[in-house]
């Protein structure tokens, strides 16, 4: 494993694939507000992650790595929720929240990978 496929660096991928289907989903949620009878959707992804990984009875970096290859995000629909007189359930303030929250973490997550990369580029050239 080298340092470019690092578990970090490769957890922080998937977290960016978390958060861009986070987004998307919420976006759809978003438009679709005002659809009637239209049911709102939600990821799942980090609680799975920490079971997943937290299962592990003796831990190395190559079992990690494919215990973080097994988890995806996954996209989950609300049935028994109405909120609306048009059976639609979208809560137009929290999804607009969660929009916010997860492209500031998408930012974040963005930004931690530039940033290793800097680092190692600096390392590198040796400056």
């Amino acid at each position: 494993m080298s340092i470019f496929s690092s578990n970090s660096m490769f957890l922080m991928e998937k977290s960016i694939d978390y958060l861009w289907k986070k987004q998307m989903v919420s976006a759809n949620n978003v438009t679709n507000s005002e659809t009637p009878n239209f049911k709102s959707s939600y990821v799942t992804f980090e609680e799975e992650m920490r079971q997943h990984i937290g299962q592990l009875r003796e831990p190395n970096a190559r079992r990690i790595r494919q215990r973080i290859s097994e988890v995806s995000p996954r996209v989950h629909t609300t049935y028994d929720e109405v909120n609306k007189m048009d059976n639609s359930n979208v809560d137009l303030v929290a999804e607009q929240t969660e929009l916010a929250k997860s492209g500031i973490q998408y930012e974040y997550a963005t930004r931690a990978i530039s940033d290793d990369y800097m680092r190692l580029r600096t390392a590198i050239k040796g400056q």
